[in-house]
């Protein structure tokens, strides 16, 4: 019942769904902070990046960082797969909300606000997924900051 949000959602489910997205986020990233722990990184502290990403921190370690590297690989696909077919999975639920609507304009309306939140979320799921699943090994960097900069300023700015 996608449409009926206000109905169903209990300030109560709406507190735990934060909460397990909390905890799940939490739990990634110690399990990135943890391992980084394991790499050493004897030469410059300097991060050829825009920002702090798990990525070129990985490059300037002086230990391998393949473990690392597969974890980040193995959890980029677990999380952007399991988020982005919940978002689909629940976009075609309210498709088909939609599409027994009898008003044409209502109908237009929720086609041109679904049109646009779902281009934004499948361009910043398709740039995360080049970035950390596509290119986990790729040693462009100028490829990278550009691929972040895209998911971290130009997506949010286009977000309705």
């Amino acid at each position: 019942k996608p449409l009926l949000y206000v109905v169903v959602m209990s300030n109560r489910l709406c507190i735990q769904f934060i909460g397990v997205s909390y905890l799940i986020g939490l739990l990634h990233g110690l399990l990135h902070v943890g391992l980084l722990f394991r790499l050493t990184f004897c030469s410059s502290n300097v991060i050829n990046h825009f920002y702090c990403e798990i990525l070129p921190l990985y490059r300037i370690s002086c230990t391998d960082p393949s473990i690392n590297v597969l974890v980040a690989f193995i959890m980029a696909i677990l999380i952007q797969v399991s988020t982005f077919m919940s978002i689909i999975v629940s976009y075609i639920l309210i498709l088909f909300a939609i599409l027994r609507t009898k008003s044409e304009r209502g109908r237009n309306k929720a086609f041109s606000t679904c049109s646009s939140h779902l281009s934004s979320v499948s361009l910043f799921y398709g740039t995360l997924f080049i970035i950390y699943v596509l290119s986990c090994s790729d040693k462009d960097n100028y490829q990278g900051k550009m691929y972040s900069l895209f998911y971290t300023i130009i997506i949010p700015l286009l977000n309705p």
